[in-house]
């Protein structure tokens, strides 16, 4: 399985989980879910020391979006794109429009 293959997946439980699939509210709050798939897969895999979160000495693995999830309606995520990702430290996509 390549890396790119679990991005939709992700991406889809992501908005599943804030936008409540359709009823009132969602199950968390943007900040939560991002927690959820950060620090707390990093903390899953035993890896919290060295990834899950944006600080000095661990990998930077990250993503810049085109706006800003905790300030976006939950009805406009679906229409946050990727502009770049880095894993390791090194630019593997960027958006060229």
């Amino acid at each position: 399985m390549r890396w790119t293959d679990i991005l939709i997946p992700v991406g889809l439980v992501l908005l599943l989980l804030i936008t409540g699939c359709g009823h009132d509210a969602g199950l968390l709050n943007p900040e939560q879910a991002i927690a959820v798939f950060t620090l707390g897969g990093a903390y899953a895999s035993f890896e919290e020391t060295i990834k899950g979160s944006i600080e000095e000495g661990k990998l930077a693995d990250l993503v810049v979006l085109s706006a800003d999830p905790t300030r976006t309606p939950p009805s406009q995520l679906r229409n946050i794109r990727v502009e770049m990702t880095v894993i390791g430290g090194e630019i593997v996509f960027q958006r060229d429009d």
